[in-house]
């Protein structure tokens, strides 16, 4: 199947102590293979295969899909495959924010950095329910903060993810509990600014 979970980039205790290993161990092999698994079992006697060349191809155009329950399916199971292999490819410790040209759109978009941090937090604390998180790119090229409930994605809207906030309980909740204040702090620390700099140069 083309349409399937990446092999984590990192070992599963690379992200400490940000990130533990049973989370991601629980996170990847359970959630994230159960998505993969259940997309797999949906699409095992259609077409879909023949008509979209990649996931990203899929969830931009799923909505194409005469299908009802299918198109449903591939919403749910595409969307949790596709936003975590973003996610898992958009971590990595201790990186810094460096690159001139986001500098710019974030401060052109929030005023400063210090101000983009808080918004971002905000919009991770008040979301209600289980969802993401997105800092995303614009057709026009600007920024902007999105929320997405359950597993819907960046896609779907036309925007380009450049980096994302799992706010499932499962993502935080074995060491975190229901602190999303220190889940929001712990996951600044992992944002991978290289990755979303060339995400957003591109």
């Amino acid at each position: 199947m083309a349409y399937k979970k990446i092999d984590l980039p990192y070992d599963f205790n690379a992200l400490e102590p940000y990130m533990d290993e049973e989370t991601v161990k629980v996170h990847y092999l359970g959630h994230h293979s159960s998505y993969e698994d259940k997309l797999e079992q949906a699409l095992s006697k259609t077409d879909i295969g023949e008509r979209f060349d990649n996931l990203i191809d899929l969830m931009v155009n799923y909505q194409t899909i005469e299908d009802y329950e299918l198109k449903a399916k591939i919403r749910q199971y595409g969307g949790g495959v596709i936003n975590h292999n973003f996610f898992w490819t958009s971590l990595k410790k201790d990186t810094e924010l460096r690159d001139s040209n986001l500098i710019k759109a974030i401060e052109e978009s929030w005023g400063s950095v210090d101000e983009f941090r808080k918004a971002l937090k905000a919009e991770t604390l008040n979301l209600f329910g289980s969802g993401w998180v997105w800092l995303v790119k614009r057709k026009d090229g600007g920024l902007k903060i999105v929320r997405t409930f359950n597993q819907d994605t960046p896609w779907f809207i036309g925007m380009k993810p450049l980096l994302a906030i799992d706010v499932w309980e499962h993502a935080y909740y074995l060491k975190h509990r229901g602190d999303r204040v220190t889940w929001f702090e712990d996951m600044w620390n992992l944002f991978n600014w290289d990755f979303v700099a060339d995400q957003f140069n591109k």
